[in-house]
């Protein structure tokens, strides 16, 4: 089972807060719903910090932990750019995301 989701075009230390509170609760519901897999579209976020990335890393960390997989799909220049600023280029690279076994 596959969710998928759409990132806002403002993922800062603004707007993070808000958006954590939603992932979390993406997160319960991948776990009781069998979801392997949450797929995230990133191609609208034209506006992106240190708190934007972040974010994504820590849920990255928390759906592996809990033997899932958050797979960022057409990332924008500007997210590609901000992780990689930060050494987390491969958050960004969708090929880069595997299954779980």
């Amino acid at each position: 089972m596959t969710i998928e989701l759409k990132l806002p075009a403002e993922l800062s230390i603004y707007t993070v807060s808000e958006e954590h509170a939603r992932w979390r609760g993406l997160l319960d519901s991948a776990q009781a719903g069998a979801a392997r897999t949450v797929v995230v579209s990133a191609g609208a976020v034209d506006e992106v910090d240190g708190a934007g990335v972040q974010m994504l890393q820590s849920l990255a960390n928390e759906m592996a932990r809990r033997e899932r997989v958050l797979r960022l799909v057409g990332v924008s220049a500007s997210l590609a750019s901000a992780c990689a600023a930060l050494g987390l280029g491969k958050l960004a690279r969708a090929s880069s995301a595997r299954e779980p076994t």
